[in-house]
């Protein structure tokens, strides 16, 4: 295993999940509860749905703008130290409550030319398989086992990815 390992499911083909908007529109608010569902991750190539995410809002989009956002690879040294443990620790925890991730991926996001901000533990999920409020639970518990390992500053970001 490791340092750098991402968890992922695959399917019955052996596909890896891949994330992808979903079929899904704004109205869907029935479903989506979280804030920023449409716009936390608008600016990246797959435009995947936000179920929820932990830590402070970011910035919303006014109108058409919308707020880029890059996605870069992790470089948090007591994250990487401990990721393969941790990595794991944390999908055996979403198998137990049944939770459909399809991968696990610790990033960091920036907007262009700045700094990346807080590491975050990225979890792709089915399609409308979790709620806010189931994503809210799970990313509690995520911050639990975060914080046995001394990491309360890493934050938790529940997003829709589909297998292909």
């Amino acid at each position: 295993m490791t340092q750098e390992q991402v968890f992922s499911r695959r399917d019955s083909e052996g596909q890896r999940g891949a994330g992808s908007p979903s079929s899904t529109t704004p109205n869907d608010t029935e479903f989506y509860g979280y804030p920023g569902a449409y716009s936390d991750f608008s600016s990246l190539p797959s435009k995947p749905i936000a179920v929820y995410r932990t830590g402070p809002a970011w910035p919303q989009f006014q109108g058409n703008e919308r707020v880029e956002r890059e996605l870069r690879p992790f470089n948090y040294q007591p994250l990487r130290e401990v990721w393969g443990k941790l990595g794991e620790e944390i999908y055996k925890y979403f198998d137990s409550i049944g939770l459909e991730w399809t991968s696990i991926d610790p990033v960091c996001f920036a907007e262009p030319g700045q700094r990346p901000c807080t590491p975050h533990i990225w979890v792709g999920v089915k399609p409308q398989s979790v709620t806010y409020d189931q994503a809210k639970d799970a990313a509690t518990h995520c911050k639990d086992i975060l914080a046995s390992y001394q990491l309360s500053d890493v934050e938790i970001a529940f997003r829709e990815s589909v297998v292909r």
